[in-house]
């Protein structure tokens, strides 16, 4: 239960939490933050490392509730007490609570701390909290949804309209495509066949060299070969090593170095893994690369190569978890 002086305090103050005039109204995006560095209040529980106010409650706003605290928001605090507080939520009339804020229902859009009606035009329809006009329609600089007049090898598309397949839009207008022999139309705009590039207005037959095939507008080089500016050379493959199209990778155990493969050998405490070394959990590697044993204060968990605190504490400046 709140509070008899936050439900009083909540009849004076306008509780909105989280602004969500945006066009985003998932249920996570009215979800307050989890707060750090303050005690809990009333209507509040713990959520991971810190806590956050109960549904139905928010923060009231205060000194505090636009600072940040690291990556997460610090909350709102009392006047009085300089404590955050999490008051009851009081929405407009045609909004409701969702989360830890509030939003306005089908029809309306926020307007401050208020619920506005939208207006919407004959032929069209809210979507998004946003006016819309049918397809066929676009809206103008009134705010009213004018029908569409697609000119001449047109067609109406949704709130617009496009050229039909051979044609390009030039004004207001729709304008037929040349091509040549070795041209092929695409939609409002036209490619060069395969085996040919283009160049400015014109396609030109492509130059394959040895070692290569032509693919589309261009070429490419056969497995085993790497493009050299216009040629393809022959790709040399190191012992340990798979090619793999034109470059080449090192075998399972090894690693790259410069052109060569060479062993990959596990510290202490640790394992090998594809093309790289790691360390066992509850290990970490240190600055010399080898893989020292973590230390974990009370009332901590190991998660792999790190540790986190236990629910309901918090890591403090001296590596320790202090309860919340």
């Amino acid at each position: 239960m709140i509070s008899a002086g936050a439900e009083a305090a909540a009849q004076d103050t306008n509780i909105s939490g989280t602004d969500t005039s945006g066009t985003d109204t998932s249920v996570s995006t009215f979800v307050m933050p989890v707060q750090t560095g303050t005690a809990m209040p009333a209507n509040a529980r713990i959520s991971g490392n810190g806590w956050i106010c109960f549904t139905r409650f928010a923060l009231k706003p205060g000194p505090a509730a636009s600072q940040q605290a690291t990556s997460q928001q610090v909350g709102g605090t009392s006047a009085a007490s300089g404590q955050p507080e999490c008051l009851a939520i009081r929405p407009p009339r045609n909004a409701i609570i969702v989360a830890n804020s509030w939003q306005c229902v089908h029809g309306f859009t926020r307007d401050g701390d208020r619920c506005q009606r939208i207006e919407v035009p004959a032929y069209g329809y809210i979507h998004n909290g946003i006016v819309t006009c049918h397809a066929g329609f676009a809206l103008d600089d009134l705010g009213t949804c004018k029908r569409i007049t697609a000119p001449a090898n047109a067609v109406v598309a949704g709130n617009d309209w496009r050229c039909r397949p051979g044609f390009r839009k030039q004004g207001d207008a729709c304008i037929a495509i040349t091509a040549s022999a070795s041209h092929v139309i695409r939609g409002d705009d036209w490619n060069c066949r395969a085996g040919y590039q283009r160049i400015e207005d014109r396609c030109e037959a492509i130059s394959v060299p040895s070692h290569a095939y032509i693919t589309g507008n261009g070429w490419s080089c056969y497995p085993g070969y790497r493009r050299d500016g216009d040629e393809c050379a022959k790709v040399a493959v190191p012992e340990h090593a798979t090619l793999r199209g034109d470059s080449w990778t090192c075998n399972l155990g090894y690693q790259k170095n410069e052109g060569a493969c060479i062993p990959l050998v596990a510290p202490a405490n640790g394992y090998v893994q594809g093309n790289e070394t790691k360390c066992f959990a509850g290990f970490a590697r240190d600055e010399t690369g080898a893989c020292r044993r973590l230390v974990v204060p009370a009332n901590a968990t190991v998660r792999n190569n790190r540790w986190t605190c236990n629910p309901g504490f918090v890591r403090s400046e001296d590596d320790a978890c202090k309860k919340i």
